[in-house]
This record gives C-alpha cells, sequence and structure tokens, in this order.
C-alpha cells in the first residue's frame, strides 16, 4: 500500500495520515507538496498545483474550444433553451385552455347527459 499526504495541522495529523511518526508532513508548504509512503520508504514530490481561480479559467476555455469545435455558439445553445422555454409555456396554456373549456362543458351540461356527434350521452356518476 502507498499512502499519499498533503499538509496537514499537527505531528499527530501527520501520524495518522502516513502511519509514520516523524514524516513532518505539519510543515509541508501545501500547493502540491505531498510526501508518500511507500514499500517503507518516505518520499517528498511536487505535484502540479492549479489555484481554483486558473482552473475555472481552464474550465472556460476548455467549453469555449468545444463549442468552436462541435460547430456550436452561446448564443445558439440559449437560443435552444429559450425555445424549449417557450414551447413549455406554450403546452402549458394550452393545457391550461382545455381543461378551462372542460369544465365549461361540465357545467353547461345536466344530469340527463351530453350531447356529442347528435345523440345523448349519459355522464357518469359523481
Amino acid at each position: 500500500p502507498v499512502r499519499v499526504c498533503g499538509k496537514v495541522a499537527s505531528p499527530e495529523d501527520a501520524r495518522v495520515a502516513t502511519g509514520w511518526k516523524g514524516t513532518g508532513a505539519e510543515r509541508l508548504l501545501g500547493r502540491g507538496d505531498f510526501i508518500a509512503v511507500a514499500e517503507g520508504q518516505l518520499h517528498r514530490f511536487q505535484a502540479a498545483y492549479i489555484a481554483p481561480e486558473e482552473a475555472r479559467q481552464l474550465v472556460e476555455r476548455i467549453g469555449e474550444s468545444e463549442d468552436r469545435r462541435m460547430g456550436e455558439s452561446e448564443n445558439r445553445r440559449i437560443g435552444e433553451s429559450e425555445n424549449r422555454r417557450i414551447g413549455e409555456s406554450e403546452n402549458r396554456r394550452i393545457r391550461e385552455s382545455e381543461n378551462r373549456r372542460i369544465r365549461e362543458v361540465e357545467g353547461a351540461v345536466g344530469s340527463e347527459g351530453a350531447t356529442v356527434n347528435g345523440s345523448v350521452r349519459p355522464m357518469p356518476a359523481r
């Protein structure tokens, strides 16, 4: 097994993280400064460090290059989202209109039934 440990708050935390006493993990510099315990040896190494702001910018650039590669602009995606929103709104408006018309018809129909295509059909009991 290999244990990798970055900067920790105390010597006790370092012992728990590495399984060894006196590793100095509490004195690591952070920002990619690590120690590893492997095969009975302690190794200090520097991993690549990227600040959170740099990571955010990198993700944005990757996203922009992906948009260009796929031939899809941000405006097109926003337009599709807007069309979906409008479509959902229109569908909701139609359903509400249909429901309103059904309630109007139900309110106008007496207990004798409803006329459908010229024939009288009894209404179900409520």
